[in-house]
């Protein structure tokens, strides 16, 4: 493999998209078969940018992360200034100018794993000018690409990166924090207001016990937060995505360690109360010894049956 950095002018590309869940799928088969059914629909895209070369774009919705879904779109890349219309079936997409890496690969489909582990786990955690963007990335095949399963086909995998921030000290006080003996910016008991963060980056912060009142989170990510013994009221979360939550595996809480800690673990029940969780959908959940009291059930449905069904057939079989 060999990888550079290299600046990347915007792109219009146009062609075909199918949903990819890692967790039920397996994307390194359904890709190409994907390819199959794309490809004899490129010859009704006009205006294909030369030299010709196919375009695959991962598109990512956050949070990012392992076993991230992902929308895959097989196409080409066409002319800026086209005016041809967009065949049925097809979308449009606009890849922004942005620095990548790019990584050239060469051999058997069956390898690119190879690519997202020297990309995430070698390159990256290296860089101190760099960080990702995790919004996309795309793989580009030219007349090098002999198919998946020659050892002499070669393609292009861009990532797209940014220049990393630098940090921005807040107080020259800073505090050891117990669970991995990082020194932290010490904000303890203190009164911030009228403040914006707007774009701001996040990292390693100790918020026990802070109060968040009149707050914009619009558009925010929260990644590996601890939340026990919260409480979270008057907050409107329309199109809020709850993904990958998990309860401690124990039968009783343990209080008494650092929390975060494998000594420590929080197993009280959550609670929704006064709630209007209408059109919500749970799925894949584990929803084990949930229990609803007075709570609304017009159209609510379980796997396509109405609730409200199967509590009046039990009273009539079971209540005689």
């Amino acid at each position: 493999m060999q990888a550079e950095v290299r600046k990347g002018k915007a792109m219009r590309m146009i062609g075909m998209a199918t949903f990819i869940d890692p967790n039920r799928i397996k994307p390194e088969h359904v890709i190409p078969k994907f390819w199959q059914s794309a490809m004899p629909r490129i010859s009704d895209i006009s205006d294909v940018r030369r030299p010709f070369a196919t375009i695959g774009l991962y598109q990512y919705k956050p949070p990012f992360g392992s076993q991230q879904d992902y929308q895959y779109v097989a196409g080409v890349e066409v002319e800026m200034e086209s005016s041809a219309a967009v065949p049925e079936g097809m979308q449009e997409v606009i890849i922004p100018e942005n620095d990548y890496l790019v990584i050239t690969y060469r051999g058997k489909a069956n390898g690119l794993g190879q690519v997202w582990d020297y990309f995430r786990g070698y390159w990256l955690p290296k860089q101190d000018g760099f960080e990702a963007v995790e919004d996309y990335e795309f793989e580009r095949h030219d007349g090098r690409y002999l198919g998946t399963d020659d050892d002499n086909s070669v393609f292009e995998m861009h990532f797209p990166i940014r220049e990393r921030s630098k940090d921005q000290r807040l107080t020259d006080a800073f505090v050891v924090d117990e669970k991995g003996g990082h020194a932290l910016q010490d904000l303890r008991g203190k009164r911030i207001r009228m403040a914006s963060f707007r774009d701001a980056d996040f990292h390693g912060i100790d918020m026990r016990s802070t109060v968040l009142r009149h707050v914009n989170f619009v558009g925010a990510t929260w990644e590996h937060i601890y939340f026990s013994n919260l409480h979270i009221n008057e907050i409107q979360m329309g199109g809020t995505i709850f993904e990958h939550i998990r309860r401690p595996d124990a039968t009783e809480s343990q209080l008494e360690g650092e929390p975060g800690t494998e000594g420590w673990v929080n197993v009280e029940p959550v609670l929704f109360r006064a709630c209007d969780l209408r059109t919500a959908k749970f799925e894949n959940c584990d929803l084990r010894q949930v229990n609803l009291l007075h709570c609304r059930l017009e159209g609510m449905m379980i796997d396509g049956i109405p609730v409200t069904e199967m509590l009046e057939y039990y009273k009539q079989t079971y209540r005689k």
